[in-house]
Order: structure tokens, then C-alpha cells, then sequence
């Protein structure tokens, strides 16, 4: 368990499944709401540094857990996309219930599904955080060349170095038993085919979009990125590609969310 993590609730899906989700609530009733989506092999309890620093500023936190990863290892439909889809919108509809002004937080790989959600759901924002739309080819090669092993992939890529410089949230990353160290077969190739989608759906989002970048990333393309978001807004964040996790990332993101 990481410190700070909020116990398990749980929302319905559309299909009728039982999403895990982590919610970390101000004080008072929020005047915002953020449903945070992690990455490809994390969960959402590597959001509770970013909800302990929203909640005084009177933001609420939401974090689900996605089909596969965390709590929701046991569900079905991990490669589904428009279930994925269709689970951002159950997760939003909540976050409603508690504030009328939602915005929508990707980090990492989770952007190719976020940014098309983005695109139907009734947010008022999307935020990407170092958003894997453009994997450095490195990564990208790993990613293609992974042989499957009993229906799974080992993972492309060691979290606790290529996230992070920080000696402490590589101790933390390390102590997770909870991150995934293999990922189910179908999930590459729906991701796969979701890029494409999410690059394209930029361009026509009908809310608004900012992007928080890390200075030092080994997993994405950050100039290929830059020229992918074009227009859209760039925070600037010390640190790496983990930056939720990272004091100085989380302070930024938080920045930009609470704004």
C-alpha cells in the first residue's frame, strides 16, 4: 500500500462491473473535481501524493483503477476499447456528483484513450501529464519486439529508473507490489490502435487541453510531442517522467489542476 492511498470504493461500470476507485475529497464541497487516469502498468494509489495536494485547495481526486492494472486485475475487457471508453465516462459521471466543474487528468500511456473519452464525456478540461501519444523509439521497439509469454508481455521498461531520478520514489516503486510486471497481450494491440485515434482527436476536442511535460524523459519523445500538441499550452516540470509521484512534478500538476 502506498502512503497516503485511501481505501478501495467502487463505481458501476456500464456494463455492469464494478470499477475500483481512490478518492481523495477536500474539506468542504469541492469546487472541482479530477478523475485521474494512470498509466499502463500503474494504478491509481500513485495519485495519492497529487490528491494530499489538491484536497486543501478544495479539489477533489477521483482515481480508477483500470481493467487489468491494481484492484481491477480480475475484470474483464482490459483490451476493449470502447469499454475503457465507456468507463472514463461512469468515473466522470461521479466525479459529478460532487463537483458540477470536472476536469479529466491523463498521465502516461492512458492519453490514447483519454484524449478520444475527451471527445463525448462532459468534462470542462482535459490535462495530459507527459502523455505516451509519442514513445521514444527506444521504447516504441521494446514495446513491438515483446514476445508473449502465456498470454502476457513482460514489460518494455524498469519503472523505479526510466520514471524517476528521485532516490525516494524509486524505494516506493520498488516496495509496489501492486504495479503490473507483465501486461496482458490484447492490451498492445489495442493500444496500439488507439494511437492513431487519440493523435488524431486532438485537433477537435471540444474543451480546452494543457499538457505538463517533465524536463528529463526516457520514455517519451518530448520534441515529437511538442510538435504533436502544436498549440496546445505546456507546463513545464523538474524531474522525469514519473512527475505524479515526484515532489516537484505533483506541485506542478497540482498547479495546473487547482489553476
Amino acid at each position: 500500500m502506498i502512503a497516503g492511498t485511501p481505501p478501495v470504493t467502487f463505481v458501476r461500470a456500464r456494463n455492469g462491473d464494478r470499477l475500483p476507485v481512490r478518492t481523495w475529497l477536500p474539506p468542504a464541497r469541492a469546487r472541482r473535481a479530477v478523475v485521474a487516469l494512470h498509466g499502463l502498468v500503474t494504478h491509481a494509489g500513485w495519485f495519492a501524493q497529487l490528491g494530499a495536494q489538491l484536497a486543501p485547495r478544495g479539489v477533489a481526486l477521483i482515481a480508477p483503477d483500470r481493467r487489468g492494472n491494481g484492484y481491477a486485475r480480475e475484470l474483464g475487457g482490459a483490451g476493449d476499447a470502447e469499454l475503457l471508453i465507456d468507463d472514463v465516462g461512469a468515473v466522470v459521471q461521479l466525479a459529478r456528483e460532487l463537483a458540477d466543474d470536472v476536469t479529466l487528468l491523463s498521465w502516461c500511456g492512458s492519453a490514447n484513450f483519454a484524449v478520444p473519452a475527451a471527445a463525448t464525456v462532459p468534462v470542462q478540461r482535459l490535462v495530459l501529464a507527459s502523455p505516451g501519444l509519442v514513445p521514444r523509439d527506444e521504447m516504441a521497439a521494446r514495446f513491438r519486439a515483446s514476445e508473449p509469454v502465456d498470454g502476457h508481455l513482460p514489460i518494455h521498461f524498469e519503472p523505479a529508473t526510466d520514471f524517476t531520478d528521485d532516490p525516494a520514489v524509486q524505494a516506493m516503486i520498488r516496495a509496489d507490489a501492486l504495479y503490473l510486471r507483465r501486461i496482458p497481450v490484447e492490451v498492445r494491440a489495442t493500444w496500439r490502435a488507439l494511437n492513431p485515434r487519440a493523435r488524431a482527436a486532438l485537433a477537435t476536442l471540444p474543451v480546452p487541453v494543457q499538457c505538463v511535460l517533465a524536463r528529463v524523459d526516457r520514455m517519451i519523445d518530448v520534441p515529437a510531442t511538442c510538435a504533436l500538441l502544436a498549440e496546445i499550452p505546456v507546463r513545464w516540470a523538474e524531474g522525469g517522467h514519473g512527475l505524479v509521484v515526484e515532489p516537484a512534478g505533483a506541485r506542478a500538476v497540482a498547479e495546473v489542476l487547482a489553476a
